[in-house]
C-alpha cells in the first residue's frame, strides 16, 4: 500500500513542485508522511463540505488542485472556515496534496489540457520559464490554432508507471484523439490503463493507485 510520501513523490515526477509560482504553496501541506493510503478524494478545493466527505469515505488523502493553505496561518481554529477545515484534516488524519501553479505549467498539465479541450491544434507554451528535471519545457499559458471541429490535435504520448506496480498508463491530455475517438500510440509501446477521453491524467492516475495500493 503506497504512503503518502510515496503519492507525493510521485505526483511530483509528475508534475515537479519546483514548478510553481514564486506566489504559490503547492506541496505536501497536512498530514503525516508515513500514512498508508488505501482511498484518495480528489477535488479542485479543500473546503469543509469536502473534509466532511472525506472523513465520511474513509479516505486517507485529499489531493486538490487549490492549496489549503496558501497563506501564514496566524491560528487554527473553529473560529473560521480555514481553521476549521485544517482542524476536520487534522482530527481524521487526513493528509493533503496541493498541486497549484506546478500542474498548470508543466507539460501536459492543465494548461495543455485546457488547450486542447479547446481543439487547439499547434499548441505552444504562451512563455517557457525553464526546463524541468527531465528535460520538458514549462510555463504558464497556451497558445495555439482552432481546428475548426471536435478533433484535438496530436501530441507525442506520455506513459508513467505508477509507483510500486508494474502498471503503465497512457494519458489522453498528452496526445490527439481524433474526431472518432480514436487515438495513435507510441511504436511498441501498449499502455495498460488509457485514460477516457475527457478526464484529467491525474484523475485516471490516482484512480489506478487506489486500485493497486
Amino acid at each position: 500500500m503506497a504512503t503518502v510520501r510515496e503519492i507525493y513523490q510521485y505526483l511530483d515526477g509528475l508534475a515537479p513542485f519546483s514548478l510553481q509560482m514564486e506566489f504559490d504553496n503547492a506541496g505536501f501541506l497536512v498530514g503525516r508522511g508515513e500514512r498508508a493510503v488505501s482511498k484518495i478524494l480528489v477535488s479542485l478545493d479543500i473546503t469543509e463540505e469536502v473534509a466532511e466527505e472525506a472523513a465520511e469515505l474513509g479516505e486517507e488523502l485529499v489531493v486538490s488542485h487549490h492549496p489549503v493553505i496558501f497563506r501564514p496561518a496566524k491560528s487554527v481554529t473553529d473560529g473560521d472556515p480555514d481553521g476549521r477545515v485544517l482542524l476536520a484534516l487534522a482530527e481524521h488524519r487526513i493528509a493533503a496534496i496541493c498541486a497549484h501553479t506546478n500542474l498548470d505549467a508543466v507539460a501536459g498539465g492543465v494548461n495543455d489540457a485546457l488547450a486542447q479541450k479547446l481543439g487547439l491544434v499547434q499548441i505552444e507554451q504562451l512563455h517557457q520559464d525553464g526546463v524541468d528535471g527531465s528535460g520538458r519545457p514549462y510555463g504558464i499559458g497556451r497558445v495555439g490554432s482552432p481546428t475548426g471541429g471536435d478533433g484535438i490535435g496530436a501530441l507525442d504520448p506520455v506513459f508513467l508507471q505508477l509507483p510500486n506496480s508494474g502498471i503503465l498508463v497512457q494519458f489522453t491530455m498528452m496526445f490527439g484523439l481524433n474526431g472518432d475517438g480514436s487515438s495513435s500510440e507510441e511504436t511498441g509501446t501498449t499502455p495498460d490503463i488509457l485514460s477516457p477521453a475527457g478526464e484529467p491524467a491525474l484523475v485516471t492516475a490516482l484512480r489506478a493507485m487506489e486500485g493497486v495500493a
